[in-house]
């Protein structure tokens, strides 16, 4: 009973987080057409289990990154890096400052996270027009 539970809070925690991450780009390229929102497969971006996470530490961690990295920007920057993992430990050591408040546990989760799912072993993941010429400068 308790699993179901966590599970139904994580999928809540993700539904929230993505909601917030739409009203934000709302604000920021207008209102999204009904093409777009269909072509936005989060399941299959942030698609779980992978590498050698358990589907629940998968979704967790899914969690803990959207919550994370979108409190600042929107998540473009990330899915398109498809850095090794030498590179997203530089990356991540650059922005352990930036998301004090974060646990080292729960920082680590998200460098497992990242590093199991864009790296150059997997492919670029196709995001909406909208999406995919908004990014950040690298870190």
């Amino acid at each position: 009973m308790m699993l179901n539970f966590t599970y139904n809070l994580r999928s809540l925690t993700l539904r929230t987080t993505m909601a917030a991450a739409a009203v934000a780009l709302v604000g920021i390229f207008g209102q999204p057409t009904a093409a777009s929102a269909q072509e936005l497969d989060i399941e299959k971006i942030f698609f779980c289990p992978a590498g050698d996470m358990s589907e629940d530490a998968c979704l967790a961690a899914r969690d803990t990154t959207l919550i994370t990295c979108t409190a600042c920007h929107v998540f473009t920057p990330f899915v398109k890096a498809q850095k090794t993992e030498a590179e997203w430990d530089t990356f991540l050591d650059a922005h352990r400052q930036r998301v004090q408040e974060t646990s080292d546990a729960d920082y680590a989760e998200i460098g497992k996270f990242l590093k199991s799912h864009f790296n150059p072993e997997n492919p670029v993941p196709q995001l909406p027009p909208e999406l995919e010429n908004y990014s950040l400068p690298p870190a």
